[in-house]
């Protein structure tokens, strides 16, 4: 491939190393979201979770209006345990990838069950309790910039999933083999099967562990840095279909 797209690389990781490290503000005021805000189409995103294969038949009745979020989780099957683990992860340009996936899965796990994700934004109970995308943000401590963001990388992942390598593979030293080793590693959490869905941190291979799948050795180096920061340049290196 030509020297320029190497040279986006670089640039890319010097961006994102700046936006990587702008840190929300949880007491802003929360918005509700739009197909427009989010700058993606009203494509829902797969949380890779059996339960939100599930049609959930929630007892509207229960709702009632001074209800808390928490108590809604509860009442409509939420563990607590996943309530825990949406809570906004402030995470840096080091942060493991599983980190910061799994954080979000579970964010989006919370709002698809309340049927909230785009481009619905609320929802109101028969029993009185109105809950909406903006307040399950505000009380996790996300905001629509963090979310967007999230989202965003979210829908590129699962789309990368599905595409193939332009050419040969290249060889270890080849300096795109650094750029097809991270792909492979985005392809291990978002396939079928793969880390979403295990839910289990990945492993790298070294000398004291040996015999690893070489996906998810490269899905253990995965950073956050180099998720948000290489997204241009790996399209350019990918056949989509």
């Amino acid at each position: 491939m030509p020297g320029s797209s190497l040279e986006r690389s670089s640039d890319a990781n010097r961006l994102s190393e700046a936006s990587g490290s702008a840190q929300h503000n949880p007491s802003e005021p929360v918005q509700e979201l739009t197909p427009q805000q989010m700058n993606v189409d009203s494509q829902m995103v797969s949380v890779h979770s059996s339960q939100s294969d599930q049609t959930l038949e929630l007892n509207e009745a229960d709702f009632t209006p001074n209800l808390s979020i928490p108590e809604a989780c509860l009442l409509a099957g939420i563990p607590s345990k996943t309530l825990e683990n949406a809570r906004f992860l402030p995470a840096t340009r080091t942060t493991p990838c599983f980190q910061v996936f799994m954080n979000f899965k579970h964010l989006q796990t919370i709002l698809r069950t309340f049927e909230l994700a785009e481009p619905r934004s609320s929802r109101t109970f028969a029993g009185g309790f109105r809950i909406t995308l903006g307040g399950i943000l505000q009380h996790l401590d996300w905001n629509i910039f963090s979310y967007q963001k999230k989202y965003t990388a979210f829908l590129w992942g699962e789309k990368v999933c599905r595409a193939t390598w332009k050419g040969p593979v290249p060889a270890k030293g080849d300096p795109e083999h650094i750029l097809y080793t991270r792909w492979r590693g985005i392809v291990w959490y978002f396939r079928d099967g793969g880390g979403l869905d295990s839910e289990v941190p990945p492993r790298a291979e070294n000398k004291n562990r040996r015999g690893v799948d070489p996906d998810e050795s490269a899905a253990a180096q995965l950073r956050q840095v180099m998720l948000f920061g290489e997204r241009g340049v790996l399209d350019d290196f990918l056949a989509f279909y």
